[in-house]
């Protein structure tokens, strides 16, 4: 419904948004007017005035801040109207209008919260107390009626213009404007509902506490109403409780939907990515969490792009010089084939060399170490002791010339496979 009423109104949707937020903010202020009647006996001509001033102060509230962010939009609203016209967008003032998208909400509420106060609680407090003739204690009442009425409708139209502000920077980010959120302030969801649920649960109690007290000092001071009294307080507080939980009901609904639509959305790009479908981005809008881990998801995404790219090209470039390794290394095999064939015949030749020279070694040697040993066992006592060393020398060199001669032809034969 937002995205069909920016593309409907255009620049036009910013002021839409701050009526149609200002309005709500004054069914706040109006049921802060019926709360200050119902905790409050005042006489008639003073309730009066107070109904009055109230009803002023709340119309300068809504004309105020209209117009406060108005001018906190001036960069904005004249890019909407160029995106909605389909002209192109310059780069600074798209990367200003994105900026004032993003921190609006956080930005115009943090002022409101000063401004509409100035123009709501101070003028109708000083009003009743100095112009009606209000006692001190029903300008407390007011005052703290008032603050607990603003505290309220401030929070409910900072969630409404957080989620309508979402679709002016989603369209933004759409066009193509380039957005660096680091240097955009950061947000916080835990914040957020710790502020929320904190503002509903001391309104609430004090809006109990106030009446309660209201109504014993009318039991006091009437003693004949006292069970009117009671049961007026009875009635009140389960109005108050009943609201105070719808109220809750209702910035808790609107909380679980930002936190789940934005979840879920990540969740789905997740899948596809997981799919395989590398171009897919999350748009986020946002500066607080869910919004930061989309961007990093983004990041990643776009890196695991970038490599599955790189890897592509690679394995490209890899299968063409495969295919040529191929057709190397095929020439290659022939070219070993033939060399491994020439070594096998070159094997069997060394096998008979070595088997034939071995054979024809070791016949004259064993012919000549048996004499040599014959001559050391038989004569060596009667030869001279240098003849027997020369004698000896020679059996030991045989014999170790005729291990080699074994050992190689041990070779020969282990070569040839037997």
């Amino acid at each position: 419904m937002s995205e069909r009423a920016l593309k409907t109104l255009g620049s036009h949707y910013i002021l839409a948004m701050m009526v149609l937020t200002r309005l709500i903010g004054a069914v706040g202020g109006a049921l802060t007017i019926y709360y200050v009647n119902l905790t409050l006996v005042m006489p008639a001509s003073l309730g009066r005035h107070f109904r009055i001033s109230a009803a002023i102060s709340i119309a300068a509230a809504i004309a105020s801040t209209i117009i406060l962010g108005l001018l906190e939009t001036a960069a904005l609203r004249p890019v909407l109207q160029l995106l909605m016209q389909g002209k192109p967008i310059p780069s600074d003032q798209g990367r200003t209008a994105v900026y004032e998208a993003v921190t609006f909400p956080s930005r115009h509420h943090w002022r409101e919260a000063f401004l509409v106060p100035a123009v709501t609680a101070l003028p109708v407090c000083t009003y009743m107390y100095v112009a009606a003739g209000a006692r001190s204690a029903v300008v407390i009442q007011i005052a703290i009626a008032a603050f607990l009425g603003i505290s309220v409708s401030l929070l409910c139209t900072y969630f409404l213009t957080e989620r309508c502000m979402r679709t002016v920077v989603r369209a933004l980010l759409d066009s193509g404007i380039p957005v660096d959120f680091s240097q955009i302030p950061g947000s916080r969801l835990q914040v957020k509902m710790m502020v929320s649920f904190s503002i509903i649960i001391t309104v609430t109690a004090i809006m109990i506490g106030s009446l309660a007290n209201q109504r014993a000092v009318d039991i006091i001071q009437h003693p004949a109403e006292q069970i009117e009294a009671v049961a007026n307080l009875r009635r009140h507080t389960i109005y108050i409780s009943v609201v105070a939980i719808i109220v809750g009901v209702g910035y808790s609904g609107m909380l679980a939907s930002s936190i789940a639509s934005r979840t879920d959305r990540l969740v789905e790009v997740m899948k596809r990515v997981q799919q395989g479908a590398l171009s897919e981005r999350v748009v986020a809008t946002g500066t607080d969490e869910i919004d930061v881990l989309s961007r990093q998801f983004n990041d990643m995404v776009e890196q695991l792009d970038r490599n599955d790219q790189v890897i592509r090209d690679l394995n490209a470039n890899l299968e063409h010089k495969v295919r040529r390794r191929t057709r190397q290394l095929a020439r290659s095999k022939l070219s070993l084939q033939r060399s491994l064939k020439k070594l096998k015949e070159y094997d069997q030749l060394k096998t008979q060399f070595f088997s034939n020279i071995s054979h024809e070694i070791r016949t004259p040697l064993t012919m000549i170490l048996s004499p040599v040993e014959w001559i050391l066992q038989r004569e060596a006592d009667r030869l001279p002791p240098e003849t027997v060393r020369r004698l000896e020398t020679t059996r030991i060199n045989g014999h170790r010339l005729l291990r080699l001669i074994n050992q190689l032809l041990d070779f020969s034969k282990l070569e040839a496979g037997q």
